[in-house]
């Protein structure tokens, strides 16, 4: 249940060289969703060898590609984008603690 929120950290990293992935991972989680939203890869069960096995052949068979995935780690993950969001944030809570004249 730990791996619904929880992210490993090299997910961004391998999704910003356009590179494929496909993870044994809880298939309700945060990282199955942004593998699935992204197109970067897929999630199986984890201790599902048989899965893991059938997603490995799948996509030699038929190719797993990642074109769009750097593109979602810049709009998603980037410092710019994270940075801009903090900043966001910080002054709408200052104009909600602001009173109104």
């Amino acid at each position: 249940g730990a791996g619904k929120s929880a992210l490993p950290s090299k997910t961004w990293s391998i999704m910003a060289c356009n590179t494929p992935i496909i993870a044994a991972f809880d298939t309700q989680s945060d990282l199955a969703d942004i593998l699935r939203d992204s197109g970067a890869g897929f999630c199986v069960e984890p201790e599902n060898a048989v899965a893991l096995a059938d997603a490995i052949l799948n996509a030699k068979q038929n190719g797993i590609l990642a074109p769009t995935a750097r593109e979602f780690v810049y709009e998603h993950a980037s410092k710019e984008k994270c940075t801009a969001k903090y900043v966001e944030t910080i002054e709408a809570a200052l104009r909600e603690a602001t009173p109104q004249s």
